[in-house]
């Protein structure tokens, strides 16, 4: 099984291609996260590993109200007057990630500092320059997963559409749907909207504010003392990952009495 889902992946790099991402930030606040883009730099792989093609290798100006943080630049080694007088400003750095991506969705992306930062800072920085910022965001990237994740039942038992549906074709589904199990997220929406038997999963956002309306759904949640900080993936909780299949089980249960 470990050989076949290797032979999956390598062939599935051969047929989309891969691309490295890596970006240096400053920032205003840093018990937050540097959000602020200094540079990008976006690497294409071809048949010579050691030699990608260089797609993308620019830095940009800061504005004038968000002074280089030491710690950032220390870390960087970037001279921080160049960064004042650089040519191109955020926007421009930004169109120029975002024109590649939209030119190349099928590419695969590996970044330096994880999904956890990198694509997290670019969604940020995509929505405040006016782009999509789900850019990122493609069925197709989850689907090797998902077909990972299942791979121990039987075939018949399970079906994967990730990638395959409209959102027409989505909401058409999950309106046939016996029972959804979803996070803080549109499905979550959706089902409750259609009155659908639900259990959500809630970790660092507040159910009571977003969370589900309909008389037919769950919230369920770790007992972790969560004081739902909306930091997602920097929440130093983990709480969304405390949640116990069991629990799930029983509020599934639940749902469909």
């Amino acid at each position: 099984m470990k050989e076949n889902w290797m032979q999956q992946y390598q062939d599935l790099l051969s047929e989309r291609g891969m691309i490295g991402l890596d970006l240096e930030t400053t920032g205003l606040n840093r018990n937050i996260e540097y959000e602020r883009p200094t540079s990008a730099a976006i690497l294409e792989a071809n048949e010579d590993v050691n030699q990608p093609d260089v797609i993308i290798n620019n830095m940009c100006r800061l504005p004038p109200h968000v002074l280089p943080d030491a710690g950032a630049l220390e870390i960087t080694n970037i001279d921080p007057m160049k960064l004042m007088n650089e040519e191109l400003s955020l926007f421009e750095l930004t169109k120029l990630i975002a024109s590649y991506l939209i030119e190349n969705p099928q590419k695969i992306m590996a970044t330096y500092n994880g999904a956890s930062y990198d694509l997290i800072i670019l969604r940020h920085t995509f929505f405040s320059s006016l782009y999509n910022p789900y850019l990122l965001s493609n069925g197709l990237e989850d689907r090797i997963h998902i077909d990972r994740a299942f791979s121990s039942y039987p075939s018949e038992s399970v079906m994967n559409l990730a990638g395959d549906l409209s959102l027409t074709e989505f909401i058409a589904v999950m309106d046939q749907a016996d029972v959804v199990v979803a996070g803080d997220s549109l499905p979550m929406h959706v089902a409750s909207a259609l009155d659908r038997p639900l259990v959500a999963l809630f970790g660092p956002t507040n159910e009571a504010l977003v969370g589900p309306r309909s008389p037919t759904s769950f919230v369920l949640r770790a007992d972790v003392g969560c004081q739902r900080c909306y930091r997602r993936q920097l929440c130093k909780q983990n709480c969304i990952n405390a949640i116990s299949v069991r629990s799930v089980i029983n509020a599934i249960n639940r749902a469909t009495l």
